[in-house]
């Protein structure tokens, strides 16, 4: 039962490939809230991101495993992606589905430029990069500059009070004049944040500096100017738009070591924690309605997984006990895998790997027996068990830390985990290494450590077992009591009992009425 990354990525991988339209250039579906009778329908955001998400979704898995499948699909998908880039670097997509409207769509603009920056990453080709540096030069010719807040006394004051959109749509040929728009929803302007993981990203890889202030910018105002946020960390509306612009700025602020951005935005992602579960169901909005009406999308779970990723490199030791609490349950409970759940075989087919927008805290349906799986929960989804899979393992000089217990092999190690049912954990270097094997909080107790079949006692730094001068083939063998208990919990409005074997849940009550998660 120990879990599998990999079967899990290449489910995904089927999902990327499978969810195209052949008779349109292999155009994305970008999804289906599926009732029992509908079938896949083009609507006016399939031509928005999903076909840089999707690439995205393949590079990685052709980096991963190495496979060339779908090929074509491949091919078609770089046709759409260069298509309806404007001269001034923004890209007005055409919908497929009619729709007489075009204008960029920021929100989505804001998937196609993290994909395109993993694009680069992978790939390293040179229009790629080319329509990044353009993109970036349209959204900062288009942010509004709030220098009504300015402190005029201090000209190294960056974009005085930040940068921010106005609104979430823009039309071409438009420039917005802030000091005509006095009622900006928070709605809206929480997109201006979610541009800041992927401008931080791109400086980290290039060191491109127009990324980076622009990346200040979006933060100074989010952070100062916003009222977004409250004074402990309290926000209302969207979870995810509001989240992917915080873990943006947790990742900005550790990159650039700028220590009072970190800690706030810290304390606005410690007040997301406690919005849902030590499990990984998070809810889609919060404070608009009543929360026991709540269902979970998978890009809330994705950005607090990555979060908790920037956190623990950060030093947070203990959130790498949450990365795995929250992948092992809620983030792969949320992708699509039981295919009897669809009676169309084929529809099922494409589905599956694919990752849940709407999931109960105990059930794969909705209230009303529908099924939502979405482009944008996919692409998040996929993109998480990538991301796990690299923290992983962690290669410093001649030393190898071991973060999570999962299993893995790639040129470093092989780790085999027998993980929930027994507490053991078998490693063999291909390479001689110092190595660190860092033990859950509550896999402490009756530990027990072997090297080549002989017990010992390895030293302890911090919450990592220091093994020194492993050698090629030798062995490392760690066992540990696995605890099982039950906890008494309320989510979203809701009380819950839940059961737990180490950190991984077995039984939750009440169970959903129609697919129970657990």
């Amino acid at each position: 039962m120990s879990v599998d990354l990999i079967k899990h990525i290449k489910l995904g991988f089927n999902f990327a490939t499978s969810m195209v339209d052949p008779e349109q250039d292999f155009l994305p579906y970008w999804g289906i809230v599926y009732d029992g009778k509908n079938s896949l329908v083009h609507g006016r955001i399939d031509n928005c991101d999903p076909p840089f998400c999707w690439m995205e979704i393949i590079l990685l898995n052709r980096k991963l495993t190495g496979t060339r499948q779908a090929e074509e699909v491949e091919k078609g998908l770089r046709k759409w992606c260069q298509t309806d880039f404007h001269p001034d670097g923004l890209r007005y997509p055409s919908h497929k589905s009619g729709s007489k409207h075009v204008y960029c769509f920021l929100h989505g603009l804001a998937y196609v430029l993290d994909a395109m920056v993993s694009w680069y990453e992978l790939t390293k080709e040179n229009w790629v990069k080319t329509k990044i540096d353009s993109m970036i030069a349209g959204l900062r010719r288009i942010a509004s500059e709030a220098n009504f807040y300015a402190d005029l006394t201090q000209e190294e004051d960056l974009y005085g009070g930040g940068l921010y959109f106005p609104f979430n749509n823009y039309v071409p040929e438009k420039i917005w004049d802030p000091n005509k728009y006095s009622q900006i929803n928070c709605y809206e302007l929480a997109s201006s944040g979610t541009f800041i993981l992927p401008l931080t990203r791109y400086y980290e890889i290039t060191g491109d500096e127009k990324a980076k202030e622009f990346a200040e910018g979006l933060t100074k105002y989010i952070l100062t100017q916003s009222y977004l946020y409250g004074f402990d960390g309290r926000f209302i509306g969207h979870f995810h738009r509001n989240m992917w612009s915080i873990v943006g700025i947790l990742k900005y602020a550790h990159l650039v070591n700028n220590e009072e951005y970190f800690q706030r935005a810290r304390q606005i992602y410690q007040f997301a924690e406690g919005l849902g579960s030590n499990f990984g169901w998070f809810p889609e909005m919060v404070a608009l309605k009543d929360p026991s009406l709540e269902y979970c999308e998978t890009c809330c779970i994705y950005d607090m997984i990555y979060g908790a990723l920037v956190l623990a490199q950060a030093g947070s030791d203990e959130h790498w006990d949450r990365v795995s609490r929250y992948t092992k349950n809620h983030l792969l409970k949320s992708q699509f895998q039981n295919t009897s759940m669809i009676e169309d075989h084929n529809l099922a087919e494409k589905l599956l790997g694919g990752f849940s927008g709407w999931t109960q805290v105990n059930d794969y349906f909705t209230r009303d027996g529908k099924i939502f799986i979405c482009g944008c929960c996919s692409w998040h989804g996929i993109k998480a068990l990538h991301y796990i899979w690299e923290a992983i393992t962690q290669r410093t000089n001649n030393s190898i830390y071991i973060n999570l217990l999962l299993d893995k092999e790639d040129n470093d190690v092989i780790i085999r985990t027998s993980l929930p049912e027994k507490g053991q954990i078998e490693i063999e270097l291909k390479h001689p290494a110092e190595l660190y094997l860092r033990i859950p909080i509550w896999a402490r107790n009756d530990l027990v450590a072997k090297y080549n079949g002989r017990i010992v006692s390895p030293e302890w730094k911090e919450s990592y077992l220091r093994f020194k001068d492993v050698k090629l083939g030798d062995k490392i063998q760690v066992n540990f009591s696995v605890p099982e208990y039950r906890e008494k919990v309320k989510i979203s409005g809701r009380e819950f009992l839940v059961e737990w074997l180490g950190d991984m849940v077995m039984q939750i009550e009440p169970k959903g009425k129609f697919l129970p998660l657990y």
